[in-house]
């Protein structure tokens, strides 16, 4: 930012950054969109891609017209593009995840998984399209954990996965 600035890039404006938090609630995240968004010298916004409220921003940033890009969010953030012509998301496609990581445990030789994902859309869209590769592979999903975001949540799942052990088959009697 500073290097665009300091080059003139932008001839007599100056680029600036204004960082917020929205601690993980989605009335915070709507309320941060609403404020920038409105502002008369917002150009875009920048944001997490908050899923739980993508209606919401889609309907703030295109009543403003100001674009905003999700670093990371699942494929329906910025879909149905007629209803969310300001929305972008960069971060990556779920498809394409599934498709290389399944591809490299293929290589790898791996017969088993277990899989482990965000409690969110974004998550729940990793899952399903993992489950999809894997579906037309001889691997195994032997474990689906799914990641609560709190200290506890990490640690209780960590353990879970940790802690798993595959069923033995019944002893003949």
């Amino acid at each position: 930012m500073e290097q665009v600035n300091q080059q003139g890039l932008l001839r007599d404006r100056q680029l600036s950054l204004e960082v917020t938090d929205n601690r993980s609630d989605s009335d915070t995240a709507k309320a941060n969109i609403q404020e920038l968004a409105s502002n008369p010298d917002v150009r875009a916004i920048i944001t997490s891609g908050w899923e739980e409220c993508a209606e919401e921003i889609a309907e703030i940033v295109n009543g403003a017209g100001v674009p905003t890009i999700a670093l990371a969010a699942s494929a329906t953030f910025s879909a149905p593009v007629e209803e969310r012509q300001y929305l972008f998301k960069v971060g990556p496609n779920a498809g394409h995840d599934a498709s290389l990581l399944t591809a490299e445990l293929l290589r790898a030789e791996v017969g088993t998984v277990a899989l482990a994902a965000t409690d969110d859309a974004y998550g729940a869209e990793g899952l399903a399209q993992m489950e999809v590769a894997l579906a037309a592979t001889d691997i195994e999903i032997v474990l689906t954990e799914k990641l609560v975001a709190s200290e506890d949540g990490l640690r209780s799942s960590a353990e879970r996965i940790a802690g798993y052990l595959p069923q033995s088959p019944a002893l003949p009697e």
